[in-house]
């Protein structure tokens, strides 16, 4: 059960994403990835105190899974939590990649840019 909840949630953050970008026709910018990582920063941070406090461990930040997992890959605590954070913002460029390139491309065909 645990793991279907889990999916489903995920899974809306998703279709949140496509939902805003195609049927609401917002999008990220340049300036909103950094916005973006800076929140991520604050979450951990606010989730680390909440997991010092309740003895919890929610979003491994404390300590990597007793099971084996791909944060074995990313090396020893804290470093692995460094890892997560160069391979999120990785990823937010990658992401960003297509709507950076459709600006580019606009920008050249736009004559009123030209001069």
């Amino acid at each position: 059960l645990g793991f279907i909840l889990f999916s489903i949630a995920h899974s809306g953050i998703i279709v949140a994403i496509l939902f805003l970008t195609l049927g609401l026709r917002m999008r990220p910018t340049f300036q909103s990835l950094w916005r973006a990582f800076l929140g991520v920063q604050v979450y951990a941070v606010v989730t680390v105190l909440l997991n010092l406090w309740l003895g919890t461990n929610y979003g491994y930040l404390l300590r990597k899974p007793a099971r084996p997992s791909l944060l074995d890959f990313l090396g020893p605590w804290p470093w692995y939590i460094v890892s997560l954070e160069i391979v999120g913002l990785a990823l937010f460029f990658l992401f960003y990649t297509p709507f950076a390139i459709t600006d580019r491309l606009r920008k050249r065909s736009d004559p009123a840019e030209l001069g």
